[in-house]
């Protein structure tokens, strides 16, 4: 059973990322949990002025 020739060097590539390759990963890493926490304050402040809305016209 003959495998890949290039299975050897990918799995090199894989194993050892590129400094460019985890510079971009960092900085995507970074984007997305920037994201995640603008979502998460979107999130509360709709709960909570939900709840004021709840309290004030009830």
């Amino acid at each position: 059973m003959d495998t890949d020739p290039n299975f050897e060097r990918e799995l090199a590539e894989i194993a050892h990322p590129q400094p460019t390759e985890i510079e971009a990963e960092r900085r995507l890493d970074a984007a997305e949990r920037g994201s995640q926490i603008w979502f998460l304050f979107a999130g509360f402040v709709c709960l909570f002025g939900f709840a004021i809305f709840l309290l004030v016209t009830s």
